[in-house]
């Protein structure tokens, strides 16, 4: 059989059962620190705010994807109609297909977006 510990007879003490390495007093400033970065960057994520021009800058180029495309539909049938002598007609048709296109490029910018997050929180 294999002899008790020297230092336990000794002292008369019982030996201190061994603590995972989890738990062990050396690692708690570690894990305490650890937890801490935890904590920053889950408030972090919960209050994120982008910048006033960050923000400005994406309103404004979602702006672009609706006023281009509409724009440019409502010029495109104004030509025509002058060319054709056809009154409105085409003008109207190319603006509510230069709106659809742009709802529809605004709509698909929105869907990466989201995406985008969804990666970025999900790894």
């Amino acid at each position: 059989m294999s002899e008790p510990d020297a230092s336990a007879e000794t002292t008369g003490e019982p030996e201190a059962p061994l603590q995972p390495a989890s738990e062990a007093p050396r690692d708690e400033p570690l894990l305490e620190r650890v937890r801490d970065q935890e904590r920053r960057q889950a408030r972090a994520e919960r209050t994120s705010s982008r910048s006033l021009w960050r923000t400005v800058a994406h309103v404004g180029a979602l702006g672009w994807l609706i006023a281009l495309p509409t724009v440019g539909g409502a010029y495109l049938g104004h030509r025509l109609d002058r060319h054709l002598g056809s009154g409105i007609t085409y003008a109207m048709l190319f603006l509510t297909l230069g709106l659809g296109c742009g709802g529809y490029l605004l709509w698909r910018t929105f869907e990466q977006v989201e995406e985008r997050e969804l990666e970025r929180k999900d790894p």
